[in-house]
Order: C-alpha cells, then sequence, then structure tokens
C-alpha cells in the first residue's frame, strides 16, 4: 500500500508519536544491508523504508524496548537498532514512528536524535558482535575480583571490605545493564523496560565507593574536612536520586556524572 505519511523533519511533541524522516543518497553497486542505531529508551517505534518511485514500503520492521528481543530482527541487548536493506539504483527513504511513552524516554530523544548512528554489515558486526568477547574478559575480571572481596569480608569482618562489596556489586549490575548483557544471555523473552534499574543503582554506586573511601583512609580522624565533604556528597546524592525519579532524568544523570568525577579526581 503507498505511504502517505509526509514529512520533512522530526516533530517533537512530547505528548505526541514522533515521525522522522531520513533521505538516503542510495549510491551502491550491490544489494547489501545496514544498521541504524536509535538508542536510548524509546518504548516502541515502527521503521518504515518507502521507494521513492512508487511511494509503496518496501520494507517494514518495529524495535523499542517494550519488544522482547526475540522478537526483533536486530537482537541487540544496549541499544535499539534497526535493519534495513539498499538496493542499487532504488530511490530510498526512511521513514520512523516514534512511540514515547514516559517521561524518561521523552526526556532522553532530543539527546538521541543528535547521535544516531549508520552502520554497514562489517562495522555492525565490530561494533556488536566482536565487542562481545572483550565483554567477556572484563566482566569475568570484575566477578572475580567481587568474589575474592566477599572472601576477605568474611574472613577479616571488615566494614570497608563491605561497602567495597555493594560497590563492585552494583558497578557490575549498573554495567551488564547498560551493555545489555543481562538480555542477550538471560532475558530474551523479556522486555528492556529493566534498563531503568541504571537510574536506581548509580546513586548506590557513588555513594557506596564514597563510604568505602571514608572507612579506608579513616577520613573523619585524619581528614575530617574532606569526611564532612564527602557526608555532604552523599546527601546532595541523595537529592539528585529524588530529582531523577520524579522526572528530571536528564539533569539529574549530568549532576552525578560530574560528582562522580568529582569523586574520583579527590
Amino acid at each position: 500500500s503507498n505511504f502517505k505519511h509526509g514529512v520533512d523533519h522530526l516533530h517533537y511533541d512530547p505528548d505526541k508519536v514522533v515521525w522522522g524522516r531520513i533521505n538516503i543518497n542510495n549510491t551502491l553497486t550491490e544489494e547489501t544491508y545496514w544498521y541504524l542505531n536509535i538508542g536510548g529508551l524509546v518504548e516502541e517505534m515502527d521503521m518504515f523504508l518507502v521507494d521513492q518511485t512508487t511511494g509503496n514500503v518496501v520494507w517494514q520492521q518495529k524495535a523499542g524496548i517494550d519488544i522482547p528481543l526475540d522478537k526483533k530482527e536486530v537482537q541487540v541487548g544496549r541499544t535499539e537498532i534497526v535493519k534495513f536493506p539498499l538496493i542499487p539504483e532504488v530511490p530510498v527513504r526512511l521513514y520512523i514512528r516514534f512511540n514515547l511513552k514516559s517521561n524518561f524516554s521523552k526526556q532522553l530523544f532530543s539527546y538521541n536524535t543528535e547521535n544516531f548512528n549508520l552502520y554497514n554489515e562489517k562495522s555492525y558486526k565490530w561494533n556488536f558482535e566482536m565487542g562481545r568477547s572483550f565483554n567477556t574478559f572484563f566482566y569475568g575480571a570484575i566477578l572475580m575480583m567481587l568474589i575474592y572481596n566477599m572472601m576477605l569480608a568474611a574472613n577479616l569482618k571488615s566494614k570497608g571490605y563491605l561497602y567495597y562489596i555493594i560497590y563492585v556489586s552494583t558497578f557490575l549490575t549498573f554495567n551488564i545493564f547498560l551493555d545489555g548483557i543481562v538480555y542477550e544471555d538471560f532475558l530474551r523473552n523479556f522486555s528492556r523496560n529493566a534498563q531503568q534499574v541504571r537510574i536506581i543503582v548509580a546513586p548506590i554506586v557513588l555513594c557506596s565507593f564514597i563510604q568505602f573511601t571514608r572507612v579506608y583512609l579513616k577520613t573523619s580522624v585524619y581528614l575530617p574536612k574532606f569526611d564532612k565533604f564527602f557526608v555532604g556528597t552523599m546527601i546532595v546524592a541523595g537529592f539528585v536520586f529524588l530529582f531523577i525519579v520524579s522526572g528530571n532524568w536528564f539533569l539529574g544523570r549530568s549532576i552525578l556524572i560530574v560528582m562522580g568525577m568529582v569523586i574520583m579526581l579527590i
């Protein structure tokens, strides 16, 4: 059927569906597939590849965090990617319909549109398939570190090691949801809505690291001014968390990142 919805660019209205159009200058000499990384936490989206000559939809695909991984054409856990073919000498346009249901997705959308990435088959495999082998070593090392420190905490009964265990475990949780490994390996039949776990975990990562630093360095005894600064930082992190939960995700996230960098430098 003919595709009648003509739009020239993104029309963003937080209370409505958003449509986008991407013009494609097709100069390829052979048929190949391309991958568009949408990113973010868009609940639902429909992609239509339209033949400009006939106005017919020649390729259609659904994606979004509400759709389980097993039901997607491109099964990547860490982001949202749509796949489409390009045929030589066939002029096409790409239309995308975004259904933004939550405050988080609405806030992130304007940021995501500035970071759309297009991959050919080779670059897609390198970025989203080959990279998994590197992540395996990283998470293996973190897991070994966690087990080792759990044994130390049990033997030494140290409060400092307890905070370090909380820090490492929440850091691991944050990253496995960020990279999507938990969906690719364990939750393939579930939606990616649990990605918002990162919002809850991020302040815990920061506060547990601060608490570990306070206990390990005994800042209350040797560095009382720094200790007061650390306590104040944790209180601010708590308010930032409430700020994020109330719907101001983007600003709250930026504040937490800056606070984390300052603490690391100190």
